[in-house]
């Protein structure tokens, strides 16, 4: 009983992880992004 438990636990804080990991990742793509549209638009 207590080790299912804790394998629940320690699923949840895994997805927990990879969620937050991926919505990290997907937030320094769109930073890139944003950084990198102004500086095409300037003239050369």
């Amino acid at each position: 009983m207590v080790l299912s438990l804790l394998a629940v636990l320690v699923a949840v804080a895994f997805a927990a992880g990879v969620t937050t990991f991926l919505n990290n990742e997907k937030a320094v793509d769109r930073l890139e992004r944003r950084g990198e549209d102004p500086r095409d638009k300037l003239p050369r």
